[in-house]
């Protein structure tokens, strides 16, 4: 990839921490699970299916981003930057599930730190658009994989079809942007 001289490069501190926050995603998952602290996993197995999609989807993306970063890859920038959308709205949710459903603070102050240093560092070497798009695409595909296994799981048959279109139009054009950057 040529890089023009005036491009801000991604540095070392975004790679370590998508590293870390991937990681530390499937350190979490891990052991909520082997301690039996995810109520509902039977009644909502559908749900927790997809939502375990999109959360398994951010850690991996997460990881390889700080990995290509390092490694200088000619589409760290895009990863990214999808990668962080993907963290920013996985963390966003989990913040509302500690606010609202099980309160608790030290967790919510947590995920808060997170998000707030994935947009700094984000913000910080940023560049334009196309960067912007990659973070919209990795919150936008979270969030259909997350409402397309609540809708399964409560058997919403209006508004499935609606979301399986938009989820239909939203992973090859991602995959479209990957390949063709903008």
């Amino acid at each position: 990839m040529v890089r023009s001289a005036t491009m801000k490069q991604v540095g070392r501190g975004p790679a370590f921490f998508c590293i870390a926050a991937g990681v530390l995603m499937f350190v979490s998952w891990t052991v909520l699970l082997a301690t039996g602290q995810v109520p509902g996993i039977r009644e909502n197995a559908l749900s927790f299916a997809f939502h375990w999609t999109a959360e398994f989807l951010t850690a991996i993306a997460l990881v390889i981003a700080g990995v290509a970063i390092l490694k200088g890859a000619a589409f760290y920038r895009r990863l990214y930057y999808f990668a962080t959308g993907l963290l920013v709205i996985a963390a966003a949710g989990a913040i509302l599930y500690y606010i609202l459903v099980e309160f608790q603070i030290l967790a919510v102050l947590m995920l808060s730190v997170i998000v707030g240093c994935a947009k700094v560092l984000a913000w910080r070497s940023r560049e334009g658009v196309s960067d912007l798009l990659f973070f919209v695409l990795g919150v936008v595909l979270y969030g259909e994989l997350n409402v397309l296994g609540h809708l399964f799981q409560s058997h919403d048959t209006a508004a499935v079809p609606y979301l399986l279109i938009m989820t239909a139009v939203t992973l090859p054009f991602t995959v479209y942007a990957f390949r063709r950057p903008l």
